[in-house]
């Protein structure tokens, strides 16, 4: 299934429709590679003369989380990201698997994981609690290498 067929369909269901604004951000983030914010796709979708407001992108983006187009993740404070769940085939070598991600609470750098060790713990985890998985989510938090150095000079401030 196309994503816009998805989307539409979603929002049929939900009694609204698609729009020129709606497919623009649609085209945007299933092109992405990688974690974006409202502001960075607001700011890049300006920069080649596409104008939508915020409020839209913050809408259309939630109803592409529900219908499976997006992923959100929230990595501390006030702070979200969003990563395309669509898969495509030119996407880079692991791209688009099940990853988890290192949150650094100093810089706020992100970092994806990939290990299979994990997703087959989980597995497990909820084969033994007879447990049907619909997706996951898995952030750590802590400092990233740069971060730890400075932490370690001075220890208690971050």
């Amino acid at each position: 299934e196309v994503p816009k067929a998805r989307l539409a369909s979603h929002l049929e269901s939900l009694g609204l429709r698609m729009t020129a604004e709606r497919e623009k951000i649609l085209a945007e983030v299933t092109t992405r590679v990688g974690h974006f914010d409202v502001e960075t796709l607001c700011a890049q979708m300006r920069q080649k003369g596409v104008s939508v407001s915020r409020a839209t992108v913050y809408r259309t983006l939630d109803i592409m989380m529900k219908c499976g187009l997006v992923r959100k993740m929230w990595v501390g404070e006030d702070r979200f990201l969003y990563e395309s769940a669509y898969p495509r085939r030119e996407l880079p070598r692991g791209a688009g698997r099940r990853h988890g991600h290192l949150v650094c609470e100093k810089c706020g750098k992100v970092e994806e994981f990939f290990d299979e060790t994990v997703d087959a713990r989980l597995e497990a985890i909820c084969w033994r609690s007879n447990f049907m998985a619909r997706g996951r989510s898995l952030q750590v938090f802590g400092f990233c290498e740069t971060c730890r150095g400075a932490a370690e000079e001075s220890p208690g401030v971050v």
